[in-house]
């Protein structure tokens, strides 16, 4: 009862909280988006980091990294081809969407939103080669074969092709941890750090995407980005960039 209460409570939270007009509230000039163009004298508090949720679309400072990345550096408005945009971020949606030269395509194992198809990495319902370029962000770790999904993915990646990806780990960790022996939530919770987490990775991440036929290229874009951007988009400051945020690109 107490539990089922803890619930409704956090929904009707989350509701107010999408009711509010927080890009009004936090209206100004000392802080910028660039996943929506909005500019705010700050950006909203989030698991207790300052300046890290943009107001208006919700964006962390690992999406606004990405996105100065895809636009700035990797040079997305140029591509042509076909997408897969797996778990799609909000945030990134209406960028990919208004891009004219790409068939975007956005799967889910659980769709939320219209217009999502059902996807499971482990069994992309798409032939060999499918796709120019794949973004997926923060999905492994809660994919219980992770192996088998890396492979998924580079089969549907066209050889000329391009998978962008950041994913949590922990750098100080040699080996990933994980044990299939955990389920429940809290437990779950406790060890992986999220309740819908199956493990952590350690460095050895980037030996399971080689394993899966990938080469891979890791870019700390967060010490690449000027003083000026980073104080600007709220994003890490030099030398401490958050791992899940980095940028890894597979070919």
């Amino acid at each position: 009862m107490w539990n089922a209460s803890r619930v409704e409570l956090k929904n009707v939270l989350r509701a107010i909280d999408r009711s509010l007009p927080w890009d009004q509230l936090y209206r100004g000039d000392a802080r910028a988006c660039p996943c929506c163009d909005g500019h705010f004298r700050a950006l909203r508090r989030f698991h207790g980091r300052p300046d890290a949720r943009c107001p208006r679309c919700g964006a962390l400072e690992r999406h606004r990294l990405l996105w100065l990345f895809l636009r700035d550096d990797f040079g997305l408005e140029r591509l042509r081809g076909h997408l897969l945009h797996v778990a799609p971020e909000v945030v990134f949606e209406r960028k990919f969407m208004a891009l004219p030269n790409l068939d975007y395509v956005r799967g889910d194992l659980a769709p939320q939103r219209p217009g999502i198809r059902r996807l499971d990495v482990t069994a992309i319902d798409f032939p060999d080669d499918a796709f120019d370029l794949i973004v997926i962000n923060h999905v492994l770790e809660h994919v219980p074969d992770d192996r088998r999904a890396i492979a998924e993915l580079r089969r549907v990646l066209r050889p000329t092709g391009v998978a962008i990806m950041q994913h949590p780990r922990e750098e100080t960790m040699v080996e990933t941890y994980e044990d299939d022996s955990i389920i429940a939530k809290a437990d779950r919770r406790k060890h992986f750090g999220q309740a819908d987490h199956v493990r952590v990775y350690g460095r050895d991440f980037f030996d399971r995407l080689r394993a899966g036929g990938f080469n891979v290229e890791t870019r700390r874009y967060a010490d690449e980005v000027s003083r000026r951007d980073r104080e600007r988009f709220a994003l890490a400051p030099l030398g401490s960039a958050d791992p899940g945020a980095d940028i890894h690109m597979l070919s």
